[in-house]
């Protein structure tokens, strides 16, 4: 089983949690092995993602912090230019989805619903994890 290393950021401890539920039962759905790790900033998203090679990053977008996901992802963007990020959140304006788009990161909605055409994070993720077993 390959193993994937996986960052989640998000201030909120529960949703955090679940994020990575949802991470580690895709992650044995596709046969990947997933080592992954959790911070509350976009701070320390940034700081994490410049010292460790990550093979996919999901940021929550409205945390505490004025460091946001749109921001981190930005940030991260300098030092890891190919890196897969994926911004989940519960909405975001069209000027923030633009500049999350022209990052190179995708955008998931939490609470989505496939059905409806919502991008669903399971979708996006599975995505870059298969792509690079």
């Amino acid at each position: 089983m390959a193993e994937k290393r996986i960052l989640v950021a998000d201030d909120d401890f529960i949703i955090r949690c679940m994020t990575i539920s949802q991470l580690e039962d895709l992650c044995k759905s596709i046969g990947v092995e997933a080592n992954i790790d959790d911070v509350s900033t976009g701070k320390e998203a940034v700081e994490m993602a410049k010292a460790t090679e990550y093979h996919l990053i999901v940021l929550d977008n409205n945390m505490e912090t004025r460091d946001n996901g749109v921001a981190a992802i930005l940030e991260i963007r300098k030092y890891r230019p190919n890196l897969p990020m994926i911004l989940y959140t519960s909405g975001l304006d069209n000027d923030k989805a633009m500049a999350v788009r022209n990052a190179g990161a995708e955008i998931a909605v939490k609470n989505g619903d496939a059905e409806l055409g919502d991008v669903v994070l399971e979708d996006v993720a599975r995505k870059y994890l298969e792509e690079r077993k």
